[in-house]
């Protein structure tokens, strides 16, 4: 960058002044529970003062103030920072590139102290940005789990009325029944259900399927992506002896 070029803070249509507004960016990337990296976070904290042209009232320092604000009450705007030749610097985050939206999270005024609200006003903004990772894993989380019954000897006791019961057997092979049940968080869509794992003792032949939707942000985001879609699954069996398997498990 050449020496003296500045960088101009800019959310939506609104632009900070170029020589009193500090930005802080920082990123941390989220793993899922398999430990690959799924989605970057990024928390921007903007720091700075809005000048008062005319310095012999405050009242002239209210419409910059106000401004302000209602731009950053509006969410889901593109944000970042440009150079003097209007071009987009590396720190520039497209709104339809995010996971829910940009969000502005707070806006505060923390000093009162000397010529505050008269020479001039000292602001602080925060914004949260989530965006996914390029080649990241269908699943945010998975789990999955087996439960087996009979398949073999059956046995009873018969009660008797004086002294102990008599243990016999009821039946040589009695069926086996299993369950397995699972539950999978996808990023943006709906994770696949996994196969059965025994397809020829089904009970029925499709799975029981339960779907939940968790968005990020809303419709005032201007961004409909979802972020976190859950979807589970059971899988029914009976077979006339004992089945056994282990339950699947997430790859990467």
């Amino acid at each position: 960058m050449p020496e003296g070029t500045k960088l101009i803070v800019v959310y939506g249509n609104y632009r900070h002044r170029q020589d009193s507004t500090g930005i802080t960016v920082s990123t941390s990337i989220e793993e899922n529970e398999t430990g690959v990296p799924y989605r970057a976070v990024t928390d921007v904290n903007i720091e700075g003062r809005l000048r008062n042209k005319r310095l012999e009232s405050p009242r002239y320092l209210d419409p910059i103030i106000q401004e302000m604000e209602l731009a950053y009450s509006q969410p889901g705007m593109d944000f970042g920072m440009l150079h003097d030749d209007g071009t987009r610097s590396t720190v520039w985050f497209r709104n339809a590139d995010t996971i829910g939206g940009i969000r502005p999270r707070m806006l505060a005024y923390p000093n009162y102290r000397g010529g505050e609200y008269v020479n001039y006003r000292q602001f602080q903004i925060q914004l949260t940005v989530m965006q996914p990772v390029v080649g990241a894993p269908e699943y945010i989380r998975f789990s999955e789990s087996l439960s087996i019954d009979g398949g073999g000897g059956e046995w009873d006791v018969k009660e008797v009325n004086f002294g102990r019961g008599v243990r016999h057997r009821t039946r040589t092979h009695k069926k086996c029944t299993a369950v397995q049940s699972g539950s999978a968080v996808g990023r943006g869509d709906f994770p696949r259900v996994p196969p059965p794992i025994w397809p020829f003792a089904l009970r029925t032949e499709e799975p029981k399927i339960g779907r939940e939707v968790r968005p990020r942000g809303g419709s005032r985001t201007g961004n409909i992506r979802l972020e976190e879609c859950e979807i589970s699954w059971t899988y029914e069996y009976v077979w006339p002896v004992r089945l056994d398997g282990i339950p699947h498990y997430a790859i990467g």
